[in-house]
């Protein structure tokens, strides 16, 4: 999972890029949590 992020994050726009990584961690966090 997360060296597929890091590729995913050359390839695409930094901006759009660190929306969907916090994103997925805030998502990661929560399922963690519960």
């Amino acid at each position: 999972l997360q060296m597929s992020m890091q590729d995913t994050a050359k390839d695409s726009s930094t901006q759009s890029e660190m929306s969907k990584v916090l994103g997925d961690q805030n998502f990661l966090s929560s399922i963690i949590d519960s």
